[in-house]
């Protein structure tokens, strides 16, 4: 009689260790699923701070076009005064000359 409680005991047992391994793997197949999920998540996010990177970029040359506008412009306005300057000292000069 305790031999076949014994062995009704392990084949309990064996069904409940066959049943937690077939639970195991499921939760294996899960997490396959889930770090292949991952590996989608990475790739996508990498493509996307690629993308931002670029947004960046141009943002970056837009924001300084009116800087170079008006490094331009600073430049024109001293280059008409110098040419100014420089036609006023050569009508002086050429004044100078005519008189004398």
């Amino acid at each position: 009689m305790e031999l076949e409680e014994r062995i009704a005991k392990c084949e309990a047992n064996d069904e409940n260790i066959f049943h937690q391994l077939s639970d195991i793997k499921m939760d294996m197949k899960d997490i396959h699923t889930l770090a292949s999920s991952v590996e989608v998540i990475a790739t996508r996010m990498e493509g996307m701070s690629q993308t931002v990177s670029n947004i960046d970029n141009r943002i970056k040359e837009i924001e300084s076009r009116p800087a170079k506008k008006y490094q331009h412009i600073q430049q024109v306005i001293i280059d008409c005064v110098l040419t100014g300057v420089i036609g006023i000292l050569l009508g002086a000069i050429a004044t100078l000359i005519m008189k004398g």
